[in-house]
């Protein structure tokens, strides 16, 4: 005879931990300075941490431009059909191994639809060298110099594999005022996945979040003031110097930046590389690790992050967290000279526990064991009732020896009624 003993079936939902894989440290380097201060009449400029290396230099294309020898690249803006502008070397988005920062000091001379103070991607066109062409662009990491007719937005824009992402900035415009601007991406800046920062003036202006990579974008057109879409006007106003660095500035470095130029690049070049969290979500109870690299001290460091953690032992480790409930860390360090920090937030869940009813057949009078199938059971207790013994058959009350936890791990075991 096969009678019922029904038991409740116990689960955890959502019982995962969210981990952000950790991307290889990266020191920030800057890879190509172009200061635009060549002769006046000038159509190609060095970058001059290659100079005389024409495969890094900047071309200037087409006519109308003008260069005074003063440090300033005039560009007059109007249809692409006719219209210059600066040409940079190919793969200014594509050749960054992760992090990037893409950074400028130019001024606004008038209005042009659309137009662009860089793109750097490819087009239906081609690859481009001369005014002229008609296409649609294909892929590029983009900032407008306006949205359309509005001279008070500027948009932040990156189109990889056919996916979009987008978001405007709200922005003062004077025109003829110089004015610094920086691109940065965070390869793993949202969580782990890939983040866009458009900064003006050392204000954050927009922030896009996107899954796409820097590395995949085909860069075959990498321009300051020209769009890869030839509806779009070529820019008008003048660029006085542009550069590139592999690694994400943070904000406090684009100040630094900001108040080093013309003379100088960063006065000083400490740099938080890389601090996360392993993983970002964690249930209570558990625990996760925050891991830290910083490069270029330049003079006695100091570091330390917030909320328990305390003073760090050198510039680059990893220590283990348990928070109890959702924390942000800071991590803050210093040379005496320059000061930088970072954040990371680690989420704290509870676990959400459901029962299912659920029954298994036992044979009458057996001696052998009968495993439940409960799931989680040395975290959480489970019940049952025993319909054998509280509805039996007819006949004497068959006898019965209940060992709940012979077959489990050592736990809060079962709980239930004869």
């Amino acid at each position: 005879m096969n009678l019922p003993l029904r038991f409740p079936h116990l689960s955890l939902l959502l019982a995962f931990t969210l981990t952000a894989l950790p991307l290889p440290a990266e020191p920030l380097v800057l890879r190509h300075r172009w200061q635009l201060s060549e002769p006046a009449g000038a159509t190609s400029f060095d970058d001059t941490l290659a100079p005389g290396d024409s495969a890094r230099a900047i071309q200037l294309r087409g006519p109308g431009a003008t260069v005074a020898g003063d440090g300033r690249v005039a560009l007059p803006g109007g249809s692409p059909a006719t219209a210059p502008w600066l040409d940079l070397p190919n793969g200014m988005a594509s050749a960054r191994p992760g992090d990037a920062t893409y950074e400028g000091w130019a001024s606004i001379g008038g209005s042009q639809i659309s137009a662009r103070l860089l793109d750097f991607g490819s087009s239906t066109m081609g690859e481009v060298s001369a005014p002229g062409g008609t296409g649609t662009a294909s892929e590029y990491l983009g900032l407008l110099s306006q949205v359309a007719a509005s001279q008070t937005n500027q948009r932040l824009t990156l189109l990889e594999n056919g996916t979009l992402a987008q978001a405007d900035a709200t922005v003062p415009y004077t025109a003829g005022q110089t004015f610094h601007f920086a691109v940065v991406y965070d390869a793993d800046g949202n969580n782990g996945q890939p983040q866009l920062r458009y900064y003006r003036n050392g204000t954050l202006g927009a922030t896009v979040n996107s899954t796409r990579l820097l590395k995949n974008i085909l860069d075959n057109n990498c321009w300051l003031g020209r769009s890869n879409s030839s509806t779009d006007n070529n820019f008008q106003g003048a660029y006085e110097e542009f550069r590139v660095w592999d690694g994400a500035m943070f904000p406090d470095e684009i100040t630094d930046s900001i108040a080093a130029w013309p003379s100088g690049q960063l006065a000083n070049a400490l740099h938080i590389d890389t601090f996360n969290a392993g993983a970002i979500s964690i249930y209570s109870g558990q625990s996760t690790t925050l891991t830290w690299a910083i490069s270029n001290p330049g003079g006695p460091l100091t570091a330390s992050i917030t909320n328990g953690v305390g003073t760090l032992p050198a510039a680059s480790g990893s220590t283990t967290i348990t928070p109890l409930t959702t924390t942000s860390y800071t991590l803050t360090c210093g040379n005496g000279t320059a000061t930088r920090t970072a954040t990371v937030n680690v989420t704290v869940l509870n676990p959400v526990i459901t029962a299912n009813h659920a029954a298994l057949k036992a044979v009458y009078q057996t001696d052998l064991p009968i495993p439940l199938p409960a799931v989680s059971v040395p975290v959480v207790p489970m019940s049952y009732t025993d319909e054998l013994y509280h509805h039996p058959p007819p006949g004497p009350r068959p006898a019965h020896r209940h060992r709940p936890q012979s077959h489990l791990p050592a736990g809060p075991g079962l709980s239930g009624t004869r």
